[in-house]
């Protein structure tokens, strides 16, 4: 918790600085702003929502979101509408099973396949081209081993990809 505390307190020092500029005010228009590099692991993921509630309370622009796993997640949510806030109140309730399901298959442990219709219910858009914000969703081939960045096209499947969970053959 300390570090995500470091974090907030980084992000807000920052905010602090651009607002100091009068350049700054105008940032929206001139196309200054971040990009960020959202990662994997669930407990990380809701950090994200934090880091992204404070970016938005100090007015710093976001132009492009990265993100693996529960930070594409993350990224895809947010990328297409759904406010900071909003995404704090969905992080609160959201549980393993509203995501996947515990299996047994040569594939893995569990399936995602659950998550096809909690993302088509959570995000605001359908395609990579529809979102406000542009976003890269990274995944690994399963057959090759070889990492693959998604930005373009249908958006639940990629994100899907991205967390890394196969699906099972029974339900």
């Amino acid at each position: 918790m300390k570090s995500l505390d470091k974090i907030i307190r980084s992000v807000q020092a920052f905010g602090r600085g651009l607002s100091a500029h009068p350049a700054a005010l105008t940032s929206r228009q001139s196309g200054v702003g971040i990009g960020l590099a959202l990662g994997g692991g669930f407990a990380r993921g809701i950090a994200h929502v934090g880091v992204l509630k404070v970016l938005e309370e100090e007015n710093i622009p976001i132009r492009y979101i990265a993100g693996t796993s529960v930070g594409a997640l993350i990224g895809a949510a947010y990328c297409s509408g759904i406010s900071a806030a909003e995404l704090e109140q969905v992080a609160a309730k959201v549980r393993f099973k509203h995501l996947a399901c515990w299996t047994l298959s040569r594939y893995g442990f569990a399936s995602n396949q659950r998550m096809i219709g909690f993302l088509n219910q959570l995000l605001k858009v359908k395609t990579f081209e529809e979102l406000r914000i542009p976003l890269a969703v990274t995944a690994t081939d399963f057959s090759s081993g070889e990492g693959v960045i998604f930005h373009s096209g249908p958006l639940v499947d990629p994100v899907r990809a991205s967390c890394a969970i196969q699906e099972c053959f029974y339900q």
